[in-house]
Order: structure tokens, then C-alpha cells, then sequence
């Protein structure tokens, strides 16, 4: 090896002056962790081992679960063969952290128990917390790298940010300002307000998709996940459709993005749709939370849709709040990387803090 300025040095033995070279101290084993991100599509599961790599496992459809205990202690064993440290786990839905359960939002059948999990993997207690939680804790805690800015603004640091989720569905978290320890973050479900409409046009989507399955609910309500979401897309192509008299894409967001980008007149309505309301939800949320430290949009989705997602349109509908336009004037819209994984980032810090206190979750 060589030292900085480039002489040669033979660790342990004396250098010529009669200097010795110090061996550098070992890096210190860090806990052996599980980590798990349960999403509507999948599963992903992931070991953060003692040199600090984190190592995906497995990735699993999520309808294809059965028992998820006995699963997660399956893979780990067979990766680590001992009890991990701690575990932390992020599920798409809202979280009872009294009763210690959970239930996904867009798979209800799939019950999930921290109890029963921290049964099979002969833990004392895992932390359990909404998957917008978790990436929201790793965008506090610096993952997300260079992120493209849509609506370009100045950052009130004294001011929560916003983390909304674009992916199978629609989800957001709040990470508030804070000093030492880890970072306060506040899990909501802001996807599910009202679809709220600006034009006649959007009034007549809105109410066509009222009918169509996985829409209507209790009084026929039209959240913003039902129609601004993967799984949303093929919906609001046939709302679209409905209204124009064209012809409805089958298939699901996969096939609306291909039809659009071969141009079907139909298709491609939807996703200035699509933009237009992405835009407008964020503003919405971003005014009702006070999140003028900036909002951030994740998942890959955005990214596959490339051009289709019309950023222009979605920072106007962004900011076109009246006469509250003021109030988000130099608030930053901003797209987290491609492939960026915060929620692992988020999972692993939550893991950390676990196993360093050798109980329960981080935060109510």
C-alpha cells in the first residue's frame, strides 16, 4: 500500500526514520438487519449484514402471499442462519400501532402482525411503519441523491416536506423539522381525498369513472389514487374513453402508456389528465400540511412514463391555487431519482435505532 503522498509503507513493519506505520483500526461489525418493504405488487426483502452492504434476498408478488411470518423467516434463515438484530418492515396501508397490525390498502385479505412476525424470527419487537414512512425517513436521513426539479423554488428549512409516492398507488408522508436523534416523520393517506375537479372536463372524467370498478365506494366517492396511480390509469383511459366515445385501452397501466405512446387519442388525454392532477393533489397537500420545505414526488413509475408525465402541466397545476398561488410561489416540486431506493434507506435507519434499543416501534 501506499501512503497519501505516495511513499511505500508495509503495514506493522518500522519505515525507514524509524517511524512505524499504525494499523488502521477494524471497522466496527454493525448489526446484522432485516429489512422488508411490502408494497401492493410486491415484497422485497433485504439483509443489511455487518460490513454495512444491503443484499436484496427475494422479491415476491404480493397476491402470491400466503403467510408472511413464516415467509420473512424462511428467506432470512436461509440467508443468515441466526436471528438478525432487528427487523423493520414497511407495509403499504395505514398502521394500528396499538394493536400491533396492519392491513394493505390495495390487498386487505393480507393481515399483517408485528406480534406474529417477531414470533417467527425469535425477535423481542420489530418496527412495523407505513412504506411512504419509510422512504420519507430516508429522504431525512440524505438518500435520494440529485433529484430533477419540476417546479423550481427556495426551501423554507423551518417548514415540513412533503413525500408523495406515486407508484401501485397513491401515497404521502410528512417529515417535519427536527434536530438529534432520527427524524419525525408522519405517515398519512393523502391519496385518498377527493379528486377534486378545475373544468367541466374533469368534472365529466370524474363522473364517468364513478361506475367503473374499483372507483365507486361509500357515496360514489373518486379519490385521487383512483384515478392519479398505477393501478389508476386504466380507469381514468376509460373514463376518458367513456366521455369521448372512443373506444376503452384494455389492459392495465402497462398498456394505457403503450396505446398513448402510439397515439391513441384517448390514452393520451388520460395522461395530461394524469399530470395536470398530480400537480394539483401535491399543491393541495402541500397548502393543507404547511410543506413549503419543498415536495418531493417518488417511484418509478413517473419514470417509466417519460414524457407522457407532462411536467410543465403538473408544475402549473402545482401552483394555480388562486389567491393562495402566492403562498406556494417558492415551493420546490421535485422528482426523487430513478431507482432510488429510500425506502431501504429509511428501513435501515428505523433497524438501526431498533437494535440499538432492542424493543417495539420507533414511532407511534
Amino acid at each position: 500500500m501506499r501512503f497519501p503522498d505516495g511513499s511505500p509503507s508495509q503495514p506493522g513493519r518500522p519505515q525507514r526514520g524509524g517511524s512505524k506505520t499504525e494499523r488502521p483500526a477494524a471497522p466496527r461489525p454493525q448489526p446484522d438487519l432485516l429489512i422488508a418493504d411490502l408494497g401492493g405488487t410486491n415484497l422485497r426483502i433485504a439483509r443489511r449484514d455487518g460490513r454495512g452492504r444491503t443484499v436484496l434476498l427475494g422479491r415476491f408478488a404480493t397476491h402470491e402471499i400466503g403467510d408472511l411470518p413464516d415467509l420473512l423467516r424462511r428467506v432470512w434463515l436461509k440467508a443468515a442462519g441466526r436471528v438478525p438484530a432487528a427487523l423493520a418492515i414497511a407495509v403499504a396501508g395505514p398502521i394500528d400501532h396499538g394493536a400491533g397490525q396492519a392491513r394493505l390498502t390495495n390487498h386487505p385479505a393480507l393481515a399483517i402482525s408485528s406480534a406474529a412476525i417477531a414470533r417467527a424470527l425469535g425477535l423481542r419487537g420489530i418496527a412495523m411503519v407505513n412504506d411512504l414512512a419509510a422512504q420519507a425517513m430516508g429522504l431525512a436521513l440524505g438518500a435520494g441523491g440529485t433529484r430533477e426539479m419540476v417546479a423550481p423554488g427556495t426551501p423554507d428549512d423551518e417548514a415540513p416536506r412533503l413525500l408523495i409516492g406515486l407508484g401501485t398507488g397513491f401515497g404521502t408522508a410528512l417529515i417535519l423539522p427536527g434536530r438529534g436523534g432520527l427524524p419525525q416523520v408522519v405517515p398519512a393517506e393523502g391519496g385518498h381525498v377527493t379528486l377534486a375537479a378545475e373544468t367541466a372536463a374533469e368534472w365529466a372524467v370524474i363522473e364517468a369513472a364513478r361506475p367503473l370498478p374499483g372507483t365507486a365506494g361509500v357515496n360514489d366517492h373518486v379519490s385521487a389514487e383512483d384515478l392519479v396511480s398505477g393501478h389508476g390509469l386504466p380507469r381514468l383511459a376509460a373514463a376518458v374513453a367513456a366521455v369521448r366515445g372512443l373506444a376503452p385501452v384494455q389492459g392495465e397501466a402497462e398498456a394505457v402508456t403503450e396505446a398513448a405512446l402510439a397515439g391513441d387519442a384517448g390514452a393520451r388525454e388520460a395522461f395530461e389528465l394524469f399530470s395536470g392532477w398530480a400537480g394539483a393533489v401535491a399543491g393541495d397537500l402541500a397548502i393543507a400540511t404547511g410543506a413549503r420545505g419543498g415536495v418531493v414526488l417518488s417511484g418509478d413509475l413517473l419514470h417509466r412514463l417519460g414524457g407522457l408525465f407532462d411536467r410543465r402541466r403538473a408544475a402549473a397545476r402545482f401552483r394555480a391555487k388562486g389567491r393562495f398561488s402566492a403562498y406556494l410561489a417558492n415551493v420546490p416540486l421535485e422528482l426523487a431519482p430513478a431507482g432510488d431506493d429510500l425506502a431501504f434507506a429509511g428501513l435501515t435507519g428505523i433497524a438501526d435505532a431498533v437494535a440499538a434499543r432492542e424493543a417495539g416501534p420507533v414511532f407511534d
